[in-house]
C-alpha cells in the first residue's frame, strides 16, 4: 500500500483528496501547514506529496525543497487564478513533478499520482445515488390551514422510499460508508467549495440523525440533491405552493405506482403540472435541500466518487459560488445578524477560492464588496451600502461563506488592498 503527504491548508479539500486517494488503495496523512508537513516527514517515509505552494506559516516551495532531497516525487497546487509563473517556479526551482491550479479534476491529480505509485488496490465505493433516489408519492391529504410538519422518514424505509424501479437485490449499508469528517468543524459551503476546487464528479453525502442528504456533482458543480426529510419530498413542495390538491393526489400516486413513473412526471402526464412547471419547481427543490443543510454544525460527511446522478434526473445548472451566496441571501434576517455581528470587520482573503467574474454581481453589490476592505466594521457597511438591511447581511455572509472575505482579527492600523471594484 503506497504512502501519499497532502499538504493542504484547506481542511475540506484534503479530506476529499484524501477520501478519492483512499478509496483507490492508498494510504494518506494529511498536514495543514508546514510545521506538520515536517513533522510528517520525520515520523515516516513517503512514496508521493501533494503540495499548496501557500500555506499560512511558510511558502510551500519550502516544503517542496525538503521533498527534493529525500527524493520524494511532490506535486504541487496553487490557489485559484494565479498565473503560470507560480507553475513555472514550482517545477523549474523547487522541482516539482508536476503542477495542478486550483479548481482542477481531482481525476488528473489521481493519475498523476499513480504514475508514481502504480494502480489502484481496491475498487472505489459505490456512489449513494447509485443505490438512492429521491421523489415518490406518499398518499396523504395536503392540510393549508396547518404550518407544514417537519417531519423524518425513519432510516429504515428507505428502501420503499428511495426507488429507481423495481427494488434492488440488496442496498450496501450505510454504515459501511467510511466517514470522512465532522460537521462540526467545517461547514456545507465549504465542502462545497472543496467539491469545485477539485472538480469532484460523485457525491457529498451528509449525516445528522436521523437525517440525511445526497449531493451529487458533475465535475466540481453541484447537480442534484436528494433528501429523506418528509417535508422536502416533490409532492410536499407542490402542495405548499397549491399545485397539489387532495382530489389528485390519489391519481398521482396510482399512475406513479402503476407505471413506476417520477411524482413529477406523473403530474405532467395528468396535466397537474406543464413540464416547465416540473423542471423549475425541481430546480428549486434542489436548491432548498442544499442550503436547508447550511446551518447543520453537527453531524458528519462522506464524500465518494462515482459517475454522479442518472441521466434523467433533472440537473441544476448554477455556478456553485452563486448557489451559495444565494442561499445566504435567502436567510432570515434574525439569523444574518447572529452571523455578523456589527463590530466585526471583514477584509479579502489572500487566495479566493472563485473568480468574482463569474458570480454577475449589481452594481451596488460589487460596491459592498470593495468596501469590504477590513478598514470598515459590519455596522460601518450597513450604513454605507444601498441594499437593504437583509440584502447587505446576506451578501456579506455568502462572501464569507464562500472565502471571499474573511474575518479582521485586529483593526489595521492602514487601510489594506481592496477588490478595486
Amino acid at each position: 500500500m503506497a504512502s501519499v503527504l497532502i499538504v493542504e491548508d484547506n481542511f475540506e479539500l484534503a479530506a476529499l483528496i484524501q477520501a478519492a486517494i483512499e478509496a483507490r488503495g492508498h494510504h494518506t496523512t494529511a498536514a495543514h501547514t508546514a510545521r506538520n508537513a515536517r513533522e510528517a516527514l520525520q515520523s515516516k517515509a513517503y512514496d508521493v506529496a501533494v503540495v499548496d505552494l501557500f500555506l499560512p506559516d511558510a511558502d510551500g516551495g519550502e516544503i517542496l525543497e525538503e521533498l527534493k532531497g529525500r527524493n520524494v516525487p511532490a506535486l504541487a497546487m496553487s490557489g485559484a487564478y494565479k498565473g503560470a509563473g507560480y507553475a513555472r517556479k514550482a517545477k523549474d526551482v523547487h522541482g516539482a513533478k508536476a503542477f495542478f491550479e486550483k479548481p482542477f479534476p481531482l481525476e488528473e491529480l489521481l493519475l498523476c499520482i499513480e504514475a508514481f505509485i502504480g494502480p489502484p488496490e481496491a475498487a472505489p465505493l459505490p456512489s449513494p445515488t447509485e443505490e438512492l433516489t429521491l421523489e415518490v408519492v406518499v398518499v396523504e391529504q395536503p392540510q393549508r390551514d396547518q404550518p407544514e410538519p417537519r417531519d423524518l422518514l425513519p432510516l429504515e424505509e428507505w428502501e420503499r422510499l428511495w426507488r429507481k424501479g423495481p427494488q434492488p437485490e440488496r442496498v450496501k449499508p450505510r454504515a459501511e460508508l467510511a466517514r470522512t469528517g465532522t460537521l462540526a468543524e467545517t461547514s456545507v459551503a465549504k465542502l462545497l467549495t472543496a467539491c469545485w476546487q477539485a472538480k469532484h464528479t460523485g457525491d457529498l453525502v451528509l449525516h445528522r440523525e436521523p437525517a440525511v442528504k445526497v449531493i451529487s456533482f458533475e465535475q466540481g458543480s453541484p447537480v442534484y440533491a436528494a433528501s429523506n426529510l418528509a417535508h422536502e419530498r416533490f409532492a410536499r413542495l407542490c402542495a405548499r405552493e397549491g399545485l397539489l390538491r387532495g382530489e389528485d393526489l390519489e391519481a398521482v400516486a396510482q399512475l406513479a405506482r402503476e407505471q413506476n413513473l417520477r411524482t413529477g412526471v406523473a403530474m405532467v402526464q395528468l396535466g397537474v403540472l406543464t413540464e416547465a412547471q416540473r423542471v423549475q419547481l425541481l430546480e428549486r427543490q434542489i436548491r432548498e435541500i442544499i442550503w436547508s443543510a447550511f446551518d447543520w454544525t453537527d453531524g458528519d460527511y462522506t464524500f465518494t466518487r462515482g459517475k454522479g446522478p442518472r441521466a434523467d434526473l433533472v440537473r441544476l445548472h448554477v455556478f456553485p459560488g452563486a448557489l451559495i451566496v444565494e442561499g445566504y441571501l435567502q436567510r432570515p434576517l434574525v439569523a444574518l445578524r447572529a452571523l455578523l455581528p456589527e463590530y466585526r470587520r471583514l477584509s479579502p482573503t489572500a487566495t479566493p477560492p472563485y473568480n468574482l467574474e463569474d458570480f454577475g454581481f449589481t452594481g451596488p453589490q460589487a460596491l459592498l464588496l470593495a468596501q469590504a476592505d477590513g478598514t470598515k466594521s459590519v455596522g460601518d457597511l450597513l450604513a454605507l451600502s444601498d441594499l437593504s438591511e437583509r440584502e447587505t447581511l446576506g451578501l456579506l455572509a455568502g462572501l464569507e461563506a464562500v472565502g471571499i472575505v474573511e474575518a479582521q482579527r485586529e483593526r489595521p492600523k492602514s487601510p489594506r488592498w481592496t477588490f478595486g471594484l
